[in-house]
């Protein structure tokens, strides 16, 4: 049984990583739901469920000083109504560091809610760069 997504979901996956907001992040995503993050940094990797994700949130925001934003609008839902990509721009300062690429979420859902987000970057090598 397909279930389409809401386009409210996805917005508010949006705010909870643009507010790095963990109070959003437990009202939108469950336990089983999974957080991939692209890359070779040490971020990168997967992260399940409300606890990860929001532990998550609290290092890009205390390893950036607060910096940390992710800047971005949702465009439309692909076809198949079960996901939809929010592309935006990742921003912080780290260690006299600044990082500003292009980034995409991907929100996938199935009958239970959010099921996956998938994080990826234009320029991989400076998103990994920035946190190493």
């Amino acid at each position: 049984m397909k279930q389409d997504l809401d386009p409210g979901v996805a917005q508010a996956v949006l705010r909870a990583f643009a507010q790095s907001d963990t109070t959003e992040v437990s009202a939108v995503i469950g336990d089983a739901t999974l957080l991939h993050v692209s890359g070779a940094s040490g971020l990168s990797g997967s992260y399940q469920g409300v606890e990860a994700m929001s532990g998550l949130l609290r290092q890009l925001a205390d390893l950036t000083n607060g910096t940390f934003r992710f800047v971005a609008s949702v465009t439309s839902p692909e076809t198949d109504g079960l996901r939809t990509v929010v592309e935006g721009r990742a921003e912080a300062v780290r260690r006299r560091k600044h990082l500003s690429t292009a980034v995409r979420l991907v929100v996938v859902v199935d009958r239970a809610g959010v099921a996956e987000i998938w994080l990826d970057c234009e320029d991989q090598r400076e998103f990994d760069d920035f946190w190493e």
